[in-house]
């Protein structure tokens, strides 16, 4: 699921513009089709302007179809037959989400209209049939869903006989905060899901309302496990990239579902400090970075990393809470393995009756949930770790010369939309020879260290990025608002760099009088290509480097 396109086939009207505003909040990435683009696009500025961040486009059902993979029908039952027709052979074989209910209004009255195969779900299945369906979110108010500072409570019920479909549109449930996803069973009891619908708007109209539905006495797994293993599939995706949030943020959703919990976390083990840092909580109120448990520690989060069991406590075991929760009375703690050893510890908790508590075989559910995340987090520590090897030098850290091309065109393309001005600068250490021949190339080497923590330090602070050019020499690049600006940066590095060469006092006893030259352009001033940066910074550091030669020589 993470890193899937959510496609809206009607995702102008109330529930499918609700439904994507709310998707798009938990960084889902959304395409909104309808018959009309100009419409698709007004919904688009209406999400945009609750979600600043959203990553969404608006277009015609058919593109936006294309363009998903996994696709919500939220349009009105009249047109619901024609529109997948229409799109049937768009569509194909991709997940398919319906949340339509055959409904007509009569006097300000819902009311239900006959379906001849039985509900709006199974017609789509018949119109569709190497589609996945699935159906569910029909008991979501849409205008709740729109604000969303508004807390949501309540069970989204998915039926459908496609496994993978099944767990999309429940893991899908899940990203909404305080909303459950429950599994319905099979797609013939989709019907009783529209008919239900229709109840719960009269409700409404009658008791001036917004209704939600929950289910009671679901205290046992709702999903099994393996529903959250083939979730956990979806969750390769991140690996690739090297990313680990939406791993973290996945596992403890699916953690608090299939053990029926009130809150989840987790913490990860940090390799720099040795200590568990909480990585999610359930809670967005609780701060991450605030809470780090020592895992030599003896409570619950450290004996559960440090013995790599799980561990079930109530109340009255409880010396130390976890993090963001208070008056706990069950509490269950189980490690993320992985082949390396424990990368983590996933915990869940509830406020059961004293004496109440998790049993063996739901421990042993999480802790089978738990080592799948932890050998997929430990896989993208490994990716994320070739990668930088990949694109960084070995000696300085710094980003590779053959690298910096790619990073530059994306900064060029960057400033034609802002307006800005991408400035290239080319750094090279005078008279630095000396220090090899003199000192040997092991000085050398750190001092070449040296000056590139330096470049790194004022790179970071100014938003920019460093390169290892090669030998003695480095590159930085940015984007500046001013072409001006490149001299001025010029001069904050060479001070930088010479703040660092004053430090080492082994190479003034040796008479080495080194500096820094710099050689500045700007782009679109006075280049437009990577290689046209390129040959004018050079020819300003040359030049330079040309007259500090001479002034050296009439000294």
């Amino acid at each position: 699921m993470a890193g899937e396109i959510l496609a809206f086939i009607g995702g102008t009207g109330p529930e499918g513009l609700g439904l994507a505003a709310r998707f798009a909040a938990a960084g889902h990435e959304i395409a909104i089709g309808s018959r009309s683009p100009e419409r698709a696009q007004q919904a688009v500025e209406k999400i945009r302007a609750r979600v600043p961040q959203a990553r969404i486009a608006g277009m015609v059902n058919q593109e936006a179809v294309r363009r998903g993979d996994i696709v919500f029908v939220t349009i009105p039952f009249a047109a619901h037959r024609d529109t997948l027709e229409a799109l049937a052979p768009a569509i194909g074989s991709r997940k398919v989400i319906d949340v339509v209910a055959p409904i007509s209004f009569e006097k300000g009255r819902a009311r239900l209209v006959g379906v001849p195969e039985g509900s709006v779900a199974e017609q789509a299945q018949r119109v569709l049939p190497q589609a996945h369906i699935a159906a569910g979110f029909h008991h979501l108010d849409a205008a709740e869903l729109l604000k969303l500072d508004v807390s949501m409570e309540g069970d989204v019920i998915v039926c459908g006989d496609h496994a993978e479909a099944k767990a999309a549109a429940l893991g899908l449930a899940e990203t909404i905060p305080d909303i459950r996803g429950v599994d319905g069973g099979g797609l013939v009891n989709a019907r009783y899901l529209e008919q239900f619908t229709v109840l719960l708007l009269n409700l409404n109209r009658i008791h001036k309302a917004h209704t939600a539905l929950h289910i009671e006495g679901l205290m046992e797994q709702v999903r099994d496990l393996k529903w959250a293993m083939t979730s956990m599939r979806n969750l390769m995706l991140p690996v690739e990239r090297g990313e680990c949030s939406d791993i973290v943020r996945e596992t403890a959703s699916l953690a608090k579902a299939v053990v029926q919990s009130e809150a989840s976390s987790v913490m990860l083990y940090e390799l720099e400090t040795g200590r568990l840092r909480l990585a999610w909580h359930s809670d967005p109120a609780v701060a991450a970075p605030s809470f780090l448990v020592e895992v030599s520690s003896d409570d619950l989060l450290g004996a559960a990393f440090g013995k790599g069991l799980p561990v079930i406590l109530d109340g009255e075991d409880l010396f130390r809470p976890i993090p963001g929760e208070r008056a706990l009375r069950n509490v269950l703690a189980v490690p993320m393995r992985s082949p390396a050893g424990p990368v983590g510890v996933l915990t869940v908790v509830n406020r059961l009756p004293f004496g109440a508590r998790y049993s063996a075989a739901e421990a042993e559910t999480l802790q089978s949930l738990a080592d799948v995340a932890g050998l997929i987090l430990m896989n993208a520590r490994l990716t994320s770790t070739l990668q930088y090897l990949a694109d960084h030098d070995g000696m300085t850290g710094l980003l590779r010369r053959d690298r910096l091309p790619a990073a530059v065109e994306a900064l060029v393309a960057d400033a034609s939309v802002k307006g800005d001005h991408v400035v290239f600068l080319i750094l090279d250490l005078d008279w630095f020879k000396g220090v090899n021949d003199l000192l040997g190339y092991q000085r050398g080497d750190r001092l070449i260290k040296a000056v590139a923590r330096g470049i790194e330090a004022l790179a970071e602070r100014e938003g920019l990025l460093a390169c290892h050019w090669g030998g003695d020499g480095f590159a930085v690049v940015g984007l500046l608002e001013t072409a001006d600006e490149g001299e001025a940066l010029a001069d904050r590095l060479r001070e930088s760099v010479q703040a660092v060469l004053d430090t080492e006092s082994d190479l003034r006893g040796a008479g080495l009088p080194l500096t820094l030259s710099v050689g500045v352009c700007t782009q679109p001033r006075q280049a437009a290509r990577y290689d046209e940066l390129v040959d004018a910074a050079y020819k300003r550091l040359k030049r330079e480097k040309e007259d500090k030669f001479r002034r050296d020589l009439l000294r």
